[in-house]
Parts: C-alpha cells; structure tokens; sequence
C-alpha cells in the first residue's frame, strides 16, 4: 500500500483508540458517517472489531484513506468543541516561564492535571505539588514523545529569545518536533503563543490578523516560521491548531531577560517620563487577559490565528500607571526630535548622569512614539475573549505586586 498509506492507517488507528470522541454512526462536519461512508464505497462495514477494522482499512487506496481521515478527525473535534476533551491531561511547555507560570497557576485553579516539560527537573512552585514534570527539550525530537503521551491538550508556550544560534532549532524545528510528537498520541488540539512581532509593522493605523506580515529580525522570523508550519501541519493532520499573537504582556511575575514594563513605571513615579507623541498607541494586555484567552482557545470551535491586544492611546495608558501608583502622570509633551536626538547622545551622557536615571534609546523612543494599533476584533467575535481585566486592574495589580516584592517604592 506504500508509505503513506502505512502512516493513513496509523492515524486511523489512532483516531479509533481515541474511544468516546466520535461515533461511527454519526456524520462528520460536512461529511457522512463512517458506516454511510463505507456502504456508499461498497466496504465492508463498520463494526468497531479490530479484525474487521484492519479488514476495512487494507481494501481502501491510499486516497481512501486520508478521504477517512478527515472525516473522523471531523467529527472528533466537532464532539470536543466546549466540552472536556477524551484525555483531561494538559502538556504546558514554557510552563516555567513568565507565562507560562500564570496559565499553570489557572488551570490548576480550574483542576486540570498539568504536565509541565522543561529541559531540567527543578524546583517548583509550592502551589505546584500536583503538577507532573517531563523532562525534554524541543531541540532533542527523542525526549518529546512521554511528554506528550497521555495529553488531550498541548499548550506550546516555550521559545528562545535571545541565542541567535538556538533560534531555528528551538523555535523552528522545536515546534516541528513537539507537533510530530502530538501526531503520534492522542492530542486533539494544539494551542501556540506566538507575537504581534512576526508582523514586523512600524506603520499608523490599525492591524489585523489579515494585514501582510512581514517580520524584520531573526526572532521575528523564526516565530513566524513556526506559526507556518503550525498551521500546515494542522491542515494536513486535521488536528486543530490555535496561534495566539499578544501584544507586550505585562503583569505580576519576574522575567528571564529584564522587565521594560518595571522599567517604565519607574520612569513614571519618578518624572522622567516623556510623551513624545500624542497620538502614539500603546499595545499592552495584562497577563491575566492573555491566560483567558489561551484558555478561550482550548475550548472554541474556531482555530487559526488570532492577535490578542488591549491598546489604547500612551496618554491613557500612562495615566492609568499614575492611578495605580497614587501619584501624577507627566503631561508634558517632547518633541519627537529632540527625543531621537537624546538617544543618539545618551551613550556621551550616560557618564554625567546618575546610575538611577533612566537610559533612553532610539528603539524606545520609536516604541513610544508608535501609532500602529493591533486589533483585537476576531477574538472577540470568534472566541467570545474580551479583557476581563482590562490593562487597569492590570496594572494595579502589577503595582502592587512589584512593591510588595521590594522592586518599587511607596505604599504596597
């Protein structure tokens, strides 16, 4: 029958150990069931015996097969869509991450039982006695497989940053080895964190999941890759893939690489702030927020990609810092050259000021004079995901927890 209708038959076979999440005798999403299938094409019917099965599949071509398939994969995601899935077992990768961290934290509130991979057995948090550890590592294809194993739901949260020389194998062929892994187990849907970064946009205006991406660094473009790839995958194997792309998260928690949104508020409280646009846009959503809608994705029938954001104007935003700090927001106003020009002399300066005085940089002046607004429409209408917390309470939130962890001053 050839290779690829060996690895038809494996998928079927997969599909019907699966159990509970479809019925023979019911139709797919736009398709027939697969008794009517099999009478339709003069087969043998179904009858759920192994013996029959391996009978009925070996007749079929390798067209036959995929045409199958998909018909089962069909009516598997259509039975799981809002309801607990055949294997409640949720694989977190990344989950020790800033992320990563809070969405463990919601699904251990919820009860699920999490299974977090992680290149090395390390200390967990005290809340996590219930969380089971897998050690792998998304560059070693060979250690993914018992992660995987046993788990309905794979949220794929890790990714490197930084190394330019771990990028392509851990954000690329990382993601490719994770979802071939989840090919051969029961997953039924795979939900990606990506980034607004991949869409590489500098221009004003709104942006949404259809505006062209075109990534600009060696980050933007491995993340983009993989959300490709991500995709293809789940038009070939019919198993679900969500990618989120939030905006900058912020919220409680520390970082591995630094925290800018620390950095800011610091700024802020100590009136070294400037606006050097009035119309620029902040694009930030609250950790809480990003959480929500992971878990939104888990759930709904709709897949794909979708951009996950709470802008608003940086005036807004900054005087929303100003109320959660209890102090006055600057209001005054810089002129976008003499912004760029500081930052082109800021490394002349940098010996004449104080070490507490914030550094600033032409990348951070472009930030703040940003007019681009990503769009958070098809989230919204698609899986009913509006901010719950809103970038407000989100940031009281933070507030409080960075002076009650001694990172920033006044009253906790």
């Amino acid at each position: 029958m050839g290779v690829q209708a060996d690895a038809g038959i494996v998928r079927l076979g997969r599909e019907l150990r699966v159990g509970s999440s479809f019925n023979p005798e019911e139709p797919g999403v736009g398709g027939p069931s697969v008794c009517e299938w099999a009478q339709v094409h003069s087969r043998a019917p179904y009858l759920g015996k192994q013996d029959r099965l391996v009978a009925f599949i070996s007749e079929l071509s390798c067209e036959e097969i995929h045409r199958l398939h998909r018909t089962l994969r069909k009516q598997s995601v259509s039975k799981v869509a809002g309801k607990p899935m055949t294997s409640d077992r949720i694989l977190v990768t990344g989950g020790t991450g800033f992320i990563g961290q809070h969405l463990v934290d919601q699904l251990l509130a919820e009860g699920a039982p999490v299974r977090v991979l992680t290149r090395r057995s390390r200390p967990l948090a005290e809340n996590w006695t219930s969380v089971e550890i897998a050690v792998g590592d998304l560059r070693n294809a060979s250690s993914l497989g018992a992660g995987v194993q046993g788990c309905g739901l794979v949220y794929h949260l890790a990714g490197e940053l930084r190394d330019p020389a771990q990028l392509q194998a851990t954000n690329i062929e990382g993601t490719q080895h994770l979802l071939t892994a989840c090919q051969a187990s029961p997953v039924e849907r795979v939900v990606i964190l990506s980034s607004v970064g991949v869409m590489g946009l500098r221009k004003p205006g709104p942006a949404s999941e259809e505006t062209a991406c075109h990534p600009r660094n060696a980050y933007e473009k491995s993340k983009y890759a993989a959300e490709q790839l991500a995709l293809a995958w789940s038009a070939r194997t019919d198993i679900p893939v969500t990618v989120l792309r939030p905006t900058i998260v912020f919220g409680e928690g520390t970082r591995a690489y630094g925290d800018s949104m620390l950095s800011a508020i610091k700024a802020i409280q100590s009136g070294h702030f400037a606006i050097f646009d009035e119309k620029a846009i902040a694009n930030y959503v609250y950790v809480g927020d990003v959480v929500a809608a992971c878990r939104r994705a888990a759930h709904a029938r709709a897949t794909g990609v979708f951009i996950v954001s709470d802008s608003c104007l940086l005036t807004e935003f900054v005087a929303a810092v100003g109320d959660a700090l209890g102090t006055p927001a600057p209001v005054r106003v810089v002129p976008l050259s003499i912004g760029y020009a500081v930052a082109f002399c800021m490394p002349a300066l940098e010996r004449l000021l104080p070490s507490s005085y914030p550094r600033l940089t032409v990348a951070r002046v472009r930030a703040l004079s940003n007019r681009t607004r990503y769009c958070s429409v098809q989230i919204g209408s698609a899986l009913n995901w509006h901010p719950a917390f809103g970038y407000r309470l989100g940031l009281q939130r933070t507030v409080s927890w960075y002076r009650q962890s001694g990172l920033l001053g006044g009253e906790s």
